[in-house]
């Protein structure tokens, strides 16, 4: 258990090699935010990625967490 209640990630809207391994790992897309995000002087729209720790379990889904200290 890595002892959190919930995990969140954000993404480019258009980076659809982070979308999938953000949906293989179980999460599920909680947000777009429009234009919120400037690249390259291109405003970019941001997708948001969460799932619940009663959600997630990481054997399941194949993931090796690794904890940072």
């Amino acid at each position: 258990s890595l002892g959190v209640h919930r995990i969140w990630a954000d993404c480019d809207a258009e980076n659809k090699a982070s979308i999938r391994v953000l949906k293989k790992v179980g999460m599920n897309q909680e947000g777009h935010h429009r234009q919120d995000c400037q690249i390259r002087g291109e405003w970019r729209d941001t997708l948001v990625y969460a799932t619940l720790a009663d959600e997630w379990s990481p054997s399941a889904k194949g993931v090796n967490v690794r904890r940072h200290r």
